[in-house]
């Protein structure tokens, strides 16, 4: 059984399997170790692989990818609120340029019209202390734009 941070965190997440939530438990733990390197390299070959089963699994959104994240998130901001704190809410659109990415689908427009540049949006929302401590992200929603 996985413990530590990376269960603390992903073990609570809807992937609809205990085996995806510890591989994504595992995935992350592996992230937080090698902070300085790329994902394949922190990860090492067997990460990769389950990432990509993970990642590919049709079921499975981003939203419940994170969702176990965002339950610990909850739990640290009540937390952080009994101790009459404040907790801030931040928030920010990103747009995702993938217009060079050719045989991608499921994206949409972004830009002005004048563009054919396609991508996709996120809205996140991060949880802060009033010193600036990030607790970690409350919401995210990704879309993309309908063609006009």
């Amino acid at each position: 059984m996985l413990s530590g941070t990376g269960c603390n965190e992903m073990c609570q997440a809807n992937l609809f399997d205990k085996r995806r939530n510890l591989a994504l438990a595992n995935l992350y733990d592996r992230l937080l170790s090698k902070t300085n390197e790329s994902f394949s390299a922190a990860v090492r070959h067997d990460g990769r692989q389950a990432a990509s089963r993970l990642f590919s699994a049709k079921e499975i959104t981003p939203v419940e990818m994170i969702s176990g994240h965002v339950k610990a998130t909850v739990d640290r901001v009540r937390f952080d609120s009994i101790q009459d704190q404040f907790v801030l809410i931040l928030q920010d659109t990103t747009t995702f340029n993938y217009t060079k990415l050719k045989k991608t689908t499921g994206l949409g427009p972004i830009g002005d019209k004048t563009t054919k540049a396609k991508g996709l949006h996120s809205h996140g929302a991060l949880a802060v202390t009033e010193d600036g401590t990030p607790l970690g992200v409350v919401d995210i929603a990704i879309w993309a734009r309908e063609t006009a």
